[in-house]
């Protein structure tokens, strides 16, 4: 039996993430729609993500931050641990 998994970040982060991931159709080849996607992923990961347009208006409202904050931090991450990867396989073996 599979156990449950939970989001436990901010809620706007995960619409964030699945507007990126609906916007690039990579589920289903993009013939989807936003509100099936919203609720199937939202019931996958134990939250309500609302409806999807004032989900939108709240990531495009962001004025002291930057509006795709969480996908920044996201590529910011990667390139870090592709960044320690490179140093370990770079370092001589004694």
């Amino acid at each position: 039996m599979i156990k449950p998994i939970q989001w436990t970040g901010e809620v706007i982060h995960l619409i964030e993430l699945a507007y990126g991931i609906h916007l690039k159709e990579q589920v289903n080849n993009g013939s989807i729609g936003i509100v099936d996607f919203f609720k199937n992923l939202g019931d996958f990961f134990g939250v309500n993500l609302g409806i999807p347009k004032k989900g939108f208006d709240n990531i495009k409202a962001r004025k002291l931050l930057r509006k795709t904050e969480f996908t920044e931090q996201i590529r910011e991450a990667l390139l870090k641990k592709m960044d320690e990867k490179d140093e370990w396989g770079s370092r001589p073996s004694y």
